[in-house]
């Protein structure tokens, strides 16, 4: 459409803020884009979720050669014990955050 109007991505994030006045405020600023604004709020979530997705893929990439690495380790080394508390310790730190 030629008179789309533009969605601010802060808009969106207002929307699940802890602070009731920014949820309101952003929900009279999508009211007021009416509904011309339907599918550039679309295309604005889309690349949120794109976004979400790549930090998500980059974290795993890296808890993954983070486990290559330790397991490598343990298989050079003679102490299986020290490696097993420290994966398990990590891995206790890892899922918990």
């Amino acid at each position: 459409m030629p008179n789309e109007p533009e969605v601010d991505s802060k808009i969106i994030l207002k929307l699940s803020s802890k602070q009731a006045s920014e949820r309101d405020e952003a929900q009279e600023a999508l009211e007021a884009l009416g509904p011309e604004a339907v599918d550039a709020l679309i295309a604005v979530l889309q690349k949120e979720a794109v976004s979400y997705r790549k930090r998500r893929t980059m974290a795993y990439v890296g808890l993954a050669a983070f486990v290559v690495v330790m397991i490598v380790l343990a298989v050079l080394q003679s102490d299986n014990v020290a490696f097993i508390t420290t994966f398990t310790s990590f891995m206790t730190f890892a899922t918990a955050s």
